[in-house]
């Protein structure tokens, strides 16, 4: 059972060409499912894999260094290459020193103190 595919029988061309369609794939895994195809006698099975949206080869942040003032707060907005690449998946903002300066789970960093 695999109801990320699409397949129609329709799509055969007589040639023992047929399309299988599945949605964009955002999971860090790759999934598997077994087509089954039967007419009269003949059987086959096919395996379809599809692998993830590849992540990135190396972010980029829009500050290098950022001084804020106490009570300050300021969005770093980060940059994948390639640009298709998906960032959305595994990306954690933390913070060295949580007493000095917090970061929020959208990037956000807020001057708590001097330090």
């Amino acid at each position: 059972d695999a109801p990320w595919i699409t397949l129609s029988a329709a799509s055969g061309t007589g040639d023992g060409t047929i399309t299988v369609t599945a949605p964009a794939y955002a999971d860090e895994w790759p999934r598997t499912a077994k087509i089954f195809f039967v007419s009269g006698a003949l059987k086959d099975t096919v395996t379809v894999t599809q692998n993830p949206k590849p992540g990135p080869k190396f972010l980029a942040l829009d500050y290098t260094e950022l001084t804020l003032p106490v009570g300050a707060s300021q969005r770093l907005v980060v940059t994948a290459y390639p640009k298709d690449a998906d960032i959305n998946r595994g990306v954690k903002w933390y913070s060295l020193n949580d007493d000095i300066a917090t970061v929020s789970a959208n990037g956000t960093v807020t001057a708590l103190k001097p330090g």
